[in-house]
């Protein structure tokens, strides 16, 4: 060998040797980096958790389980008992504001654009905005992110609206599920029953407010499939030819009426044939009547001017948050929990407990595991609306009361249609 050929065998030697230390660097300061970015701190760390709708005893087992894996991280976990949405609202925003409230809390999505000042933005896994898409429904990243992709907060259920049919009295009437909105007036009116004018079974729970549950989502979806923006199209042509139809079933084709029994409580005992109606309404149906055969299908569709149907749903969705209010330590921690508490094997770990408790479980909102809710009907159609579903603070039940009381006054109000709405514009637009 020549002395130039073993000069140059030394410098590849060391050539090698230095690239090898320099990827060893590199790899060594991206674990670094991600460790930072996404693993809670090992010091010790406390939580407070306010939760609300969600079973404690069920909560605190996962949590358990998440602080055998993190023995340095406390979370203290409360499920909130209030006498009215609006109380628990008004009560945690104004002890976020005081830096008195919790750590990790539930909120209705409606409100997230209230509370931005008061919220930390998400970190690891769930800031990832592809991740997040992936993982779940359109919706939760619509109502949890702000203009330029910051994510604010994480659903661990779906709660679509859905339609509720008694399947004896469909079988009775040779009767198919409806599809459009047309199909639902048809058969709302071959399924009511009268006694001279009095109607002793309603067809269909619609066409008041005040004692049909729903009322509001009901109203929304017709909105949200006539395009119309809420609250700023409400004195749109478009809007007043949905509160003219939502108002028909009452007024024309008589098929409710204002002096009937709330929609929930009439279809649990079979004095109305068909509602609408989300988990909550559910859950109360079977407890008042356990045997009770009634079927589920997706809310009626509008179709467009070609005749072709353009899926479009409705939800109410309630999410986690984490308080601005937090050290880094504590925010870290907060986020890696949520994180965990939302992957799959969690949420279901989460719905078996709640099903021993409650009977009916919920539906996931984790995407990816929407399949295994197949032999619940009444869940699996929820979690069918999830690739569709639209939302807004006039939602019922969701906290929003000033927005949604004012909507089913004017609803009921029966007056000119366009003048109703103005008024509810003026309002909802406070």
């Amino acid at each position: 060998m020549n002395p130039f050929s073993k000069i140059m065998s030394i410098n590849k030697k060391f050539i090698i040797a230095g690239v090898l230390l320099l990827v060893l660097i590199i790899g060594a300061s991206s674990l670094m980096f991600m460790n930072k970015e996404k693993a809670p701190s090992l010091k010790p760390v406390t939580l407070e958790y306010w939760g609300i709708n969600e079973p404690e005893s069920a909560m605190k087992l996962l949590i358990g389980e998440y602080m055998k894996i993190h023995p340095n991280i406390t979370i203290n976990y409360s499920d909130r008992q209030f006498d009215d949405l609006v109380r628990y609202r008004a009560t945690l925003l104004a002890r976020l504001k005081e830096a008195t409230g919790p750590s990790i809390f539930r909120i209705h999505s409606t409100w997230v654009s209230k509370y931005f000042p008061e919220l930390t933005g998400a970190r690891g896994e769930l800031s990832n905005v592809s991740s997040y898409k992936n993982r779940f429904y359109p919706i939760a990243y619509s109502e949890c992110s702000t203009s330029t992709g910051e994510i604010y907060c994480v659903p661990l259920e779906h709660d679509g609206l859905v339609l509720l049919y008694n399947i004896n009295m469909f079988d009775q009437a040779g009767l198919q599920k409806p599809v459009t909105w047309e199909d639902l007036r048809v058969l709302a009116m071959k399924l009511t029953i009268k006694n001279g004018d009095a109607i002793s079974r309603g067809g269909l729970a619609l066409g008041t407010a005040l004692n049909v549950s729903n009322s509001t989502d009901v109203f929304g979806l017709m909105l949200s499939q006539s395009g119309v923006s809420i609250p700023s199209g409400l004195d749109t042509e478009a809007a007043t030819a949905a509160l003219t139809f939502y108002r028909s079933f009452a007024t024309k084709d008589k098929v409710w009426n204002s002096s009937m029994q709330n929609s929930t409580l009439a279809f649990a005992t079979e004095k109305v044939a068909m509602m609408f109606a989300k988990k909550a309404d559910i859950q109360k149906i079977l407890s008042i009547n356990p045997t009770l055969k009634f079927g589920v299908t997706g809310v009626p569709q509008l179709p467009g001017i070609d005749g072709k149907i353009k899926q479009k749903d409705w939800a109410s969705l309630w999410v986690e948050a984490v308080s601005a209010d937090l050290d880094e330590d504590q925010k870290n921690a907060a986020w890696d929990f949520l994180n965990w508490l939302s992957q799959p094997s969690q949420q279901k770990m989460l719905f078996a407990e709640t099903l021993k408790i409650d009977n009916i479980g919920y539906t996931y909102s984790d995407k990816s595991i929407k399949s295994e809710l197949k032999d619940i009907p009444y869940l699996f159609m929820s979690a069918e609306t999830g690739l569709s579903s639209d939302t807004s603070f006039i939602t019922d039940n969701s906290g929003n009361d000033n927005y949604s009381q004012a909507l089913k006054a004017a609803i009921d109000l029966g007056s000119d249609a366009l003048t109703d709405l103005k008024v509810v514009k003026a309002v909802l637009s406070k």
